[in-house]
């Protein structure tokens, strides 16, 4: 046995020492942690109230506060040389903590007493004139103290109890006119302070109040959360050691809300460990600050945040009204092209042209629309044919046909395209019996005796998309000439057919032949007139 603890010895592998000693390691690292945010918080106040009185206060006093800034520095220089986690850690780590402690106390011994003596000189010098500048003298005199404390207790002191509230700032703060000019915030600018320390808040808030920010402050991670939910805010300034819930259970939970994943957060901490900076930048933070920050270097991070927020926003702002006028131009391409050409052309093709060996084109053409259009008012007239010829459209969309075109007071229409369907002729004439009751209805609403003339014609066509700047779908070849030529020689009030079309019409379709007649541009060719009677449904003008 003495051999096996003989070698355990020399190799260093017992498990349990070795998980003991990382477990010392944690907790050394986590108490080195721990006192580098509770040095450097109330360093950060003693600095940033200093440089605020400098702003703020008469001539009188800038000698002693410049004083009382130098031992702020020299006290913040000190701090930032000494504790340093991973600097710590590895001086110390095999040491007595005690010993560090020690040092500590009296490396800031010397910067803290200084800074209490100039306060007090301050202090007394204001009480003589009466100066309202005593408040934030007392808070630097409070934020050494509790320093003092920190230094004394190795970090250990337990959480102040401060009152729970978050509140909007009041407008009567001193007057900074004599400043010099500054960056202005947007108008309206609202910035949420999230620290569990008074000291910090007040010290930021004052700043950025100063700057022209509206000011909301959160005392932990769910106050700051209720005020996300309720407020619109802007930007977040968000310390990470907190009670209830600290800074990287806000950035989560902002992460997992649709609401609150954009709104932008600079996160200021005393805690400066990788780890946490690249934790918090996963998180969605857009600037990680460690206390205490340079003014100049703050005021620069707060812009750049806002602008790139500002940017964000109106980027957001464009894409919805693209998104708004891509959907008003999709609108608009297909109701000037079918659905299935529209989508193609949305899809990147530049020409578009297919040929259907049979399909069936019909035109309708008003008889004596130049006598009606003499004695018709110009605005009655097209109100009276836009009305005729939106119902032709709703009548051939209902039908499964597809309008092509109105040429004056003729309208043109095609069963079969772009879609292919064996029931073309079948639908096109019921779209055409349609239409005729439609034109009844409207002499009857309006007290006309208008008629028109309705042709088919069945037979193969090259249909496609036309022009640049206007689109148009159209169909073209020796059909659509036959197809005119059935209406232009056809009767008013019925639908002549070629015989093409007619052998592929059901028998239910009654039909009387006209012989044979002259058409112009192809001889002679057998037609048809067919029986006119109540088209009713859509019946069988589905496609099938």
């Amino acid at each position: 046995m003495s051999g096996d603890g003989h070698t355990r010895g020399r190799t260093g592998a017992d498990p349990q020492h070795a998980d003991s000693g990382s477990s010392d390691r944690d907790a050394r690292r986590a108490r080195l942690a721990s006192l580098q945010h509770r040095l450097r918080t109330p360093a950060n106040a003693i600095v940033g109230y200093t440089r605020l009185l400098m702003d703020e206060a008469p001539e009188a006093y800038q000698q002693t506060l410049d004083r009382l800034r130098v031992a702020g520095e020299d006290l913040e220089r000190r701090i930032g040389e000494l504790v340093i986690v991973e600097r710590m850690e590895g001086a110390h780590i095999d040491r007595d903590f005690d010993d560090f402690l020690a040092a500590l106390r009296r490396e800031l011994a010397t910067p803290m007493h200084v800074i209490l003596g100039f306060c007090d000189i301050t202090l007394r010098a204001m009480r003589a004139d009466g100066s309202a500048l005593q408040a934030d003298v007392r808070r630097i005199v409070e934020a050494t103290r509790r320093l003092l404390q920190v230094v004394e207790r190795g970090g250990l002191e337990p959480p102040e109890s401060l009152p729970a509230a978050w509140r909007t700032r009041p407008a009567e703060l001193p007057s900074t006119e004599s400043s010099p000019a500054r960056w202005q915030p947007p108008k309206d600018c609202t910035v949420l302070v999230v620290d569990d320390q008074e000291l910090n808040r007040t010290l930021l808030s004052r700043n950025l109040e100063q700057k022209g920010f509206n000011v909301l402050m959160a005392v932990n991670g769910l106050e700051a959360l209720a005020v996300l939910r309720a407020l619109a805010v802007d930007l977040v300034l968000l310390d990470l050691v907190m009670p209830e819930l600290d800074g990287i259970g806000v950035l989560e939970a902002m992460r997992a809300e649709d609401a609150l994943r954009d709104v932008p957060v600079i996160v200021i901490s005393a805690l400066d460990e990788l780890d946490s900076i690249v934790r918090c930048i996963e998180l969605g933070a857009q600037e990680y600050l460690p206390k205490t920050f340079n003014p100049t270097l703050f005021d620069a991070r707060v812009r750049a945040v806002l602008e790139r927020k500002r940017l964000h926003d109106q980027a957001r702002v464009y894409m919805q009204e693209l998104r708004v006028e891509r959907e008003r131009s999709d609108r608009l391409l297909t109701d000037i092209l079918p659905v299935q050409v529209a989508e193609r052309m949305k899809l990147g093709e530049t020409t578009i042209a297919d040929r259907f060996e049979c399909v069936t084109v019909a035109f309708l053409d008003i008889v004596g629309f130049t006598a009606w259009s003499a004695s018709t008012s110009a605005n009655d007239l097209v109100s009276r044919l836009n009305d005729l010829f939106l119902a032709f459209d709703d009548i051939a969309k209902d039908h499964g046909v597809e309008k092509l075109k109105t040429m004056g007071d003729s309208y043109m229409m095609v069963s079969g395209v772009p879609r292919p369907r064996r029931d073309h002729a079948e639908a096109a004439v019921r779209a055409c019996m349609a239409m005729l009751d439609a034109l009844d209805a409207h002499n009857v609403r309006f007290d006309r005796k208008l008629e028109v003339r309705c042709g088919a014609h069945s037979g193969p066509v090259v249909a496609g998309v036309i022009g640049r700047s206007r689109f148009a779908y159209d169909v073209w070849g020796d059909t659509v000439n036959v197809a005119s030529r059935m209406e232009s020689q056809g009767v008013p009030g019925r639908i002549q057919v070629s015989a093409d079309t007619a052998a592929l019409l059901p028998d239910r379709f009654g039909r009387e032949s006209r012989g044979r007649i002259e058409v112009r541009g192809r001889g002679e060719m057998e037609t048809f007139l067919l029986a006119r009677h109540r088209a009713g449904g859509s019946g069988g003008a589905q496609a099938r």
